[in-house]
């Protein structure tokens, strides 16, 4: 499956619209989500597949209205690296993978200790070194700064943890996918 943001025709004959795909887990579940803005407040919703119209009836902050297919729905949704989203008194837990912000697929790979591989997301050169082995992280938070034509990236932390190995250090090169990092 394509993923990114491309421009489309509306079968309604509308003109274009935006059409993002994303990739969300949910309790162990990773679904396919492609949402395609038709007008203002409505999208077509696809999930594996099977298409689903909503409509954006309020939205205020967190708290969002929408008609999810006829149906009322009132949501409160909160977080930025893992979406919480409420529904009546249930809360669910959302881990949303947008193509958009990762420049390229495979940047991390879970270890079978648990541990987590950060690797380098493009070829470039080390400019500045955020943390250090033996260092405490937070979930999103810098490790290193990858300049990479003529742009500074930083890299995060894909979770909360200790810095296990650290294979960078200022002024040198690496390579896509080049292992950075570990995580335990």
């Amino acid at each position: 499956m394509e993923t990114g943001c491309t421009s489309a025709r509306n079968a309604k004959g509308l003109g274009k619209f935006l059409e993002m795909k994303f990739k969300v887990s949910s309790g162990g579940r990773l679904n396919e989500v492609v949402v395609n803005r038709v007008s203002r407040t409505e999208f077509q919703v696809e999930v594996n597949g099977r298409v689903y119209p909503v409509i954006v009836l309020v939205r205020e902050g967190e708290q969002l209205v929408l008609s999810l297919g006829g149906r009322i729905e009132d949501l409160v949704v909160w977080g930025q690296e893992t979406r919480s989203v409420a529904r009546n008194d249930q809360v669910f837990e959302l881990q949303i993978q947008d193509p958009r912000r990762s420049r390229s697929e495979g940047t991390t790979t879970v270890l079978t200790s648990g541990s987590v591989q950060v690797k380098a997301s493009m070829p470039g050169k080390i400019v500045a070194v955020l943390k250090q082995q033996g260092a405490k992280v937070d979930e999103g938070e810098g490790l290193v700064i990858v300049e990479s034509m003529k742009m500074q990236n930083e890299l995060k932390s894909p979770k909360s943890g200790r810095v296990a190995i650290c294979n960078v250090q200022v002024d040198a090169s690496v390579e896509a996918r080049q292992g950075l990092f570990q995580i335990e």
